[in-house]
């Protein structure tokens, strides 16, 4: 039992420092963001808490096609085709498998999704995002 309990002693350490640490934001989610931007003028107060950047851009919808979630494995475990990327979302810890080119048109994307239905990904949908273009 004395053995059993030194070992996993030994092990926590080693457990508690191989996790990743999230992004500050996942934790601190909040409710909105305020209006302003990061810089101030001399002398004066520090911007709100929960204020963003702000640039001259403007909001365009996209679209893009995702075709699988990976929970508790890596994307490096399997060869996905080409036109596909993925990316690791840190606060749900999940990779989201999607395509790597974004569309303009619904009606683009809904091609490269029938497609890649096509070749055996039969659980692609289509999911909009916006993206910002300098005016």
């Amino acid at each position: 039992m004395k053995n059993l309990i030194f070992f996993l002693c030994l092990l926590l350490p080693v457990f508690a420092f191989s996790q990743e640490k999230k992004p500050a934001y996942c934790d601190e989610l909040p409710v909105s963001y305020e209006k302003g931007a990061w810089t101030t003028v001399k002398g004066g107060s520090p911007p709100p808490k929960n204020s963003l950047p702000k640039f001259k851009t403007v909001p365009v919808r996209c679209y893009k096609i995702q075709v699988a979630l990976l929970k508790f494995t890596s994307p490096e475990n399997y060869p996905f085709h080409e036109s596909l990327i993925a990316r690791h979302r840190p606060c749900e810890d999940v990779w989201v498998v999607e395509s790597k080119e974004c569309f303009d048109t619904r009606a683009d994307a809904n091609k490269m999704k029938d497609k890649l239905i096509g070749l055996g990904y039969k659980g692609a949908y289509v999911i909009e995002l916006i993206a910002w273009e300098t005016q």
